[in-house]
């Protein structure tokens, strides 16, 4: 009998609502907060029409994060 393995769970997720896809760790939050996602006011990563919408941070030189900046790549 082969080896039980595990089931592998996707890290993203089709939102059937606005049909944008998320990550597993901000589903929730999209769920709850932002579905759909207002592209002025939109608090966690997805993608929409094949562009990805991220949120990167700014790093002083200490290393500390110095601030959050909203980013849309294509």
């Amino acid at each position: 009998m082969p080896p039980k393995g595990r089931k592998s769970v996707s890290p993203w997720n089709l939102c059937e609502n606005c049909k944008v896809i998320v990550s597993q760790k901000d589903l929730a939050m999209h769920v709850e907060n932002s579905c759909p996602p207002l592209p002025e006011l939109w608090t966690h990563g997805y993608i929409k029409d094949k562009v990805l919408y991220g949120v990167l941070e700014e790093v002083n030189p200490q290393g500390n994060a110095a601030e959050s900046i909203l980013n849309k790549c294509n």
